[in-house]
């Protein structure tokens, strides 16, 4: 039992439980897992949990064990308080532990198991590990880019060519990787050229030669920029060089006489002193061949330079080795290998060379080219075909036909850092990104993998089928690390590269969600607000600093066409004890969550399989509605998947639903109906009508489509007998048919719906655009439908508000068949809609959102209700206490903090926002910078601040509000225009000599005049006249012929401040 206790919780806290949900397997660095990943994220002080070992586990797993053996079958809080002292200390916190009791107790039994708490706490870092991938984001998240070439054949080189500038004699200040072009070399003997972009240069076939009768095999290509020339191998054991000055590509030098063909090459030159170069070669005999150049610069390379002569200079090998050549020093390592030499490199970094091949007892070897220091090999089963040397990092990386990528330190042979397992085939490339401390491996069924060197996780695996490089596996890869562009060929080039980061301005919005955030409700229990979004994302936010905590992806998902993928999470709730979470989705499922792990603890299919649209959960029940039109209620049991459907009411799609104690359920569809429900018998009790517009409000302009204004003026037309009771507030009960709509509320509710299914299967749908697209093609529709369970519920008090899509908040009574006692227009603009409804726990305040974003709190402490004593409170309209644009588009939901006094904002617009009740704007959950609500929170210890897309479109009302009612920006702005507008008028009439004669243009007011205290006087004197109809007064120039004097006084504030002590006189008599 120790033995499996130390493993589960070696599991618990290890590397492995996030790695095995991936199929991979890690080796190496045991202190590396998601535990102490998570406390590396973190910057604020770690919970209880996140501070838990091994050793911690083992202690507590003992300690339920013995709980078990008792008979208990588990801990309850004391016993789990107790136990969890005894492991972590005495000083833990009793609020914390009880938090974390209750986090694991989800199904609310009272105890808490092994089992229970080691699945909460695998389950929580699986889903943060998950969280943490998701924020981080692909390497190349972009599709391989494929480039037509002229290769006919497999490309078995690819390289840079660098364009070396700022040379200083011999030097060079480095490499410049943005500025050069590249070559790929193919098997038959093309060269293409291409630019930075990729675009194509040119085309070179090389000539062998006319003794050549068999056909050219090249099989590598380097770089020799400090002497521009291209060095090409073959399997006629020469090394070709060429000269790529300007547009030439002239062979020059052939080195001739090899003993083995060379297969792969190297080249390195010294940027301080580029007489110093290295050529280094591996063969198909298992040797390497160093030539050390140190005069190449000065006396050229072989001791003589490049000419127009047409004679190639052959440089035989063996007068290399014995030192016959000016400049030039070679050395010939041979047998190094048991088989071809797969790879060499050149590493000053290590001052040696590192070769490799598929032999396993000489499977890669690091020497020293002046044998001066030891060298050793590196022994892999099955050998190594590809390696890697990062200096940044000094790690070597190796991949091989174990499928396996190995990670070393250089002077460590015995064992390997790391092995990361994931490749289906031989690895034939592996490169390090030292910059992003990544390594890209390539296998030979073209799979590429990136892989994260401190997590040792794969961060990107892409599948050979979705490369456009055909069947033939990648021959040749060149990475470039400055641009972060990889280069793969086969046959053909294909790219992939890494996006750039975009830099975050000033005034770009912070996005909390990826998609339209669907709900944030608020947990008062954890402190905490929870977001769901179409894209079928739930997120946990801390509401103390707006950072997230926890996130679940696919929270509900359909298989379609044999694929997983998600669906739209359109509403949530939290259950009464506030410790699971209940989302329901478009695919017509309903699913409870432990929302603090990511745990799925139960599914739920109401009938019909509809959208579902709202969920509320009373008395041990849930209850489901949504586009079925049908309320279904389930018992909230584990055991009990049952579910009984209410008697079928609605004649539309249920859009909104609440729930007031002891048991009274209304609902809400899109033709305005409002019904009434007893929640024990499941019978409708009542049937409330939204009223039109027209029939309650004066006719104003509104901004509704043409097509629609003749309906709103519903006055015009003959009313029924329910549209008359409807108007005042009358309804039916449910015990009498209901009474069909008019003509004209028929063709339009049919102008806004879909034509059925043949079948009858599928209803008519209501446009699906909804809220985020909001077209109004039917006004009637009740949106959103809440209780006011602190008032009384009585004849003449108002217990439901309904909001719709005509702008309005109707105030109901719903005592004994209910009537309507009072709407007022709660949108903003005329044409908008009320879609978001919130109020505080005494029912005093109201918070409503509409489709335009604007966020909007009432005082409803006196509207439509009675007074303690009796008397009737005569508020016909409630107290507008705040308003202000929250958000650029349609307000999905609102959620009020009472603690704190503060409003939880979501909306399309993929952003979830915080904002004071006073309407200081807090922060948008998911922003860079964290905020912090420190207790006691008071608003005005926030920092005024604007959301960076509202401040672009935000009108004066919102930006006073926002600035905690100052106005600093227009009374400047205002100031200046007045000034302006004054010297303009005044300047004219300043040095006249007889101030009081009439103006010749406007036989108007006199000329004022000026005092030595600059102040005007006598603007009103005898040479007064009234002005004539045939002449105009001088007008006030317009704005914009003054543009850039406004901006140079704006600038300079000082002016201003001229302008308030010695007014426009001393102004204009200082500029004269």
């Amino acid at each position: 039992m120790e033995k499996s206790g130390s493993h589960i919780s070696e599991m618990a806290h290890g590397s492995r439980d996030s790695v095995a949900a991936s199929g991979l397997h890690l080796s190496g660095r045991a202190d590396v897992g998601p535990h102490a990943r998570t406390q590396r994220r973190e910057s604020q002080s770690a919970r209880l949990e996140d501070q838990m070992n091994n050793d911690h586990l083992i202690k507590l797993q003992n300690m339920f064990e013995e709980a078990d053996e008792d008979g208990g079958g588990g801990l309850d809080i004391d016993e789990f308080r107790g136990a969890m002292r005894k492991t972590m200390g005495g000083n833990v916190d009793d609020h914390e532990l009880d938090i974390l009791f209750m986090k694991v107790d989800t199904n609310c039994d009272g105890t808490v198991d092994w089992d229970e708490y080691l699945s909460y706490m695998l389950l929580e870092y699986q889903e943060k590990d998950t969280m943490t991938t998701m924020a981080q984001g692909k390497p190349f998240p972009n599709p391989a880019t494929l480039y037509a070439s002229t290769h006919k054949d497999i490309i078995t080189s690819i390289a840079f060519i660098p364009t070396l500038s700022n040379r200083q004699c011999n030097a060079v200040d480095g490499i410049d990787q943005t500025v050069g072009r590249y070559a790929s070399l193919s098997k038959e003997g093309a060269v293409n050229f291409w630019g930075m972009d990729m675009s194509h240069l040119k085309t070179i076939h090389l000539d062998p030669g006319k003794s050549k009768a068999k056909p050219l095999w090249l099989s590598d290509m380097v770089s020799l920029p400090n002497v521009n020339m291209l060095a090409v191998s073959s399997t006629e054991r020469d090394i070709y060089l060429y000269d790529t000055n300007a547009n030439k590509f002239d062979k020059m030098f052939q080195i001739t006489q090899l003993q083995h063909c060379a297969l792969t090459m190297d080249y390195w030159f010294n940027t301080a002193d580029m007489n110093e170069a290295i050529l280094v070669w591996g063969d198909a005999g298992g040797n390497v061949c160093v030539v050390k150049f140190s005069e190449c610069a000065t006396a050229g390379l072989f001791g003589q330079f490049a000419t127009k002569q047409t004679v190639v200079q052959r440089i035989p090998m063996p007068h290399l080795l014995r030192g016959l050549v000016r400049g030039v020093t070679a050395h010939k390592f041979a047998p190094l290998h048991d088989d071809w030499v797969c790879q060499v490199k050149y590493c000053p970094g290590l001052d040696c060379f590192i070769s490799c091949s598929a032999a396993s007892g000489t499977s890669l070897y690091v020497g020293d080219i002046d044998r001066k220091k030891p060298s050793y090999f590196f022994t892999v089963p099955r050998g190594i075909r590809c390696f890697d040397y990062s200096a940044d990092s000094n790690v070597l990386v190796t991949g091989g036909l174990d499928r396996s990528v190995r990670v070393w330190n250089p002077y460590v042979t015995s064992k390997a850092i790391t092995v990361l397992n994931g490749h289906g085939a031989q690895i034939v490339h592996v490169k390090v990104n030292a910059a992003c401390e990544q390594i890209v491996s390539i296998c030979q069924s073209n799979n590429v993998r990136v892989w994260d060197m401190k997590e040792q996780c794969c961060l990107q695996s892409i599948l050979g089928r979705n490369l456009p490089l055909g069947t033939h596996s990648v021959a040749a890869v060149y990475f470039n690390a400055k641009t972060q562009m990889l280069i793969m060929g086969s046959k053909q080039l294909a790219t992939l590269e890494r996006a750039e980061p975009k830099e975050k301005s000033k005034d770009s919005a912070v996005l909390s969600h990826t998609h339209a955030v669907v709900a944030a409700i608020y947990n008062r229990l954890f402190n905490y607000v929870v977001s769901g979004c179409h894209g079928s994302v739930v997120s946990v936010w801390d509401i103390r600093t707006g950072e997230k905590v926890m996130q679940f992806v696919n929270a509900h998902r359909v298989h379609d066409q044999g694929a997983e993928r998600p669906v739209e999470i359109t509403a949530m709730t939290f259950d009464p004890t506030l410790r699971r979470l209940i989302t329901g989705g478009k695919e017509g499922l309903v699913k409870i969550w432990n929302f603090n792990n990511g745990a799925c603890l139960r599914e739920l299919v109401p009938a019909g399989r509809r959208e579902v649209t709202s969920i509320i959960c009373p008395k041990q029940r849930i209850i489901v509605a949504g586009w079925n039109r049908k309320v279904t209620t389930f018992i909230d049991d584990v055991d009990d998947d049952s579910c009984k459907e209410w008697q079928s009411r609605h004649a539309d799609d249920i859009l909104s639903m609440a729930y007031m104690s002891p048991g009274v359920v209304a609902t809400s569809d899109y033709d305005g109906a409002i019904i009434i429900w007893s929640l024990e018998t499941g019978h409708a009790l009542t049937t409330l009508h939204s009223t039109r517009r027209a029939t309650q409000t004066k006719k104003r302009p509104t901004t509704q489509p043409a097509t629609h204004t003749k309906q709103s003026r519903g006055a015009t037309q003959p009313k029924t007998q329910t549209q008359a009771k409807q108007s005042r507030g009358v309804t039916q009960p449910m015990t009498q048919p209901m009474t069909q709509p008019s003509a004209s509320q028929q063709q339009h509710h049919s102008s806004a719906k879909s034509s059925p299914s043949a079948a009858g299967a599928a209803h008519p749908r209501r446009d699906t655009t909804g809220i985020f697209g909001y077209q109004k093609r039917h006004l009637a529709s009740v949106d959103k439908i809440i209780f006011l369970t602190a008032r009384e519920n009585r004849a003449d008090t108002a217990t439901l508000l309904a909001a719709g899509a005509d702008g309005y908040v109707q105030a109901w009574s719903i005592h004994h068949g209910g009537r309507l006692l009072g709407r007022f227009h709660a949108a903003h603009d005329r044409g908008e809609s009320v879609v978001a409804l919130q109020t505080d726990a005494a029912n005093r305040l109201l918070v409503s959102g509409d489709s335009k974003g604007y966020v909007r709190v009432w005082d409803i402490s006196r509207y439509c209700t009675t007074a303690p004593s009796g008397d009737r409170r005569d508020a016909s309209f409630p107290v507008l206490l705040n308003s202000f644009r929250g958000h650029l588009k349609a307000i999905t939901n609102l959620d009020y903090v009472e603690e704190s006094r503060l409003i939880v904002s979501c909306s399309a617009d993929c952003s979830i926002r915080l904002w004071s009740l006073c309407g200081r704007y807090v922060g948008t959950f998911g922003q860079d910078k964290p905020w912090s609500l420190a207790a006691p929170f008071t608003p005005k210890s926030l920092k005024r601040n604007l959301p960076a897309d509202v401040r672009k479109v935000a009108s004066a009302t919102t930006l006073k509000v926002l600035n905690a009612g100052m106005r600093p920006r227009w009374a400047k702005a205002r100031n200046i225009f007045l000034m302006f507008g004054a010297i303009k008028v005044l300047r004219p009439n300043m040095h006249r000599e007889k101030p009081d004669e009439p103006s010749e243009v406007n036989d108007g007011p006199a000329s004022p005049s000026w005092d030595s205290d600059g102040e005007i006087r006598g603007l009103l004197t005898k040479s007064y006249k009234t002005n004539r109809r045939h002449q105009v007064a001088p007008a006030l120039p317009k704005i914009r012929h003054n543009q850039h004097q406004m901006k140079e006084v704006y600038k300079k504030t000082r002016a201003l401040k001229l302008f308030a002590k010695g007014g426009i006189a001393g102004m204009l008599t200082k500029a004269e």
